[in-house]
């Protein structure tokens, strides 16, 4: 029986490396695919695809965090093509401001158990919140919803504050970060009390 090879240069294939950011999203699970196929960590290289058709990169979803949108994309023959896709984490939206006798109450969403949430204040809306007066922080005990109650702050006329939440990327980190580059503050509310 006369047996029969199929030659193939690996010149004839392209091969493509991905990498996820921050490290936090990665640390927390995410991964990517290609075409469907297996996950893969990030950094892990794919080779043998052909070069003459498109391929789709699709991310796995992690808690807290939005996912990047797939990409289609090809390859060269010969090379292994750098893809780069970044997470963002979720919004974590303040939706109301109420007055509870000598307290005030920042209800939001998109809270994530187990994670810190800085409350901040400010008198000037145009200040990066690492120029805002930080009023409390708050382990979140919940994966949706939150109220955090506190003190009415001393500065009148209140109509003229503004409230914020912001929650750092990381989930443990414990320290109020130095700027707006290492938070990511979302909607800031401002309410007549």
């Amino acid at each position: 029986m006369e047996e029969m090879w199929l030659m193939t240069r690996i010149e004839d294939f392209g091969a493509l490396q991905v990498t996820l950011l921050p490290a936090e999203a990665v640390n927390a699970g995410a991964h990517w695919r290609l075409d469907g196929g297996p996950w893969q960590n990030s950094g892990d290289i794919v080779y043998g695809l052909p070069f003459d058709q498109g391929h789709t990169v699709s991310f796995s979803s992690v808690r807290g965090w939005t996912t990047p949108p797939d990409q289609t994309l090809s390859v060269v023959a010969g090379t292994t093509r750098e893809v780069t896709a970044a997470y963002s984490v979720t919004p974590f939206g303040l939706e109301a401001i109420q007055l509870n006798g000598s307290l005030v109450s920042l209800a939001g969403s998109q809270g994530i158990s187990g994670a810190v949430c800085y409350v901040f204040m400010s008198t000037n809306l145009s200040l990066p919140f690492g120029g805002w007066s930080c009023l409390a922080t708050n382990t979140l005990s919940s994966d949706s919803n939150l109220t955090i109650t506190f003190p009415i702050p001393t500065i009148s006329p209140l109509s003229q504050i503004y409230f914020g939440l912001a929650r750092p990327a990381s989930p443990n980190a414990l320290n109020v970060p130095s700027g707006r580059e290492h938070l990511h503050p979302r909607r800031s509310l401002k309410r007549p009390l």
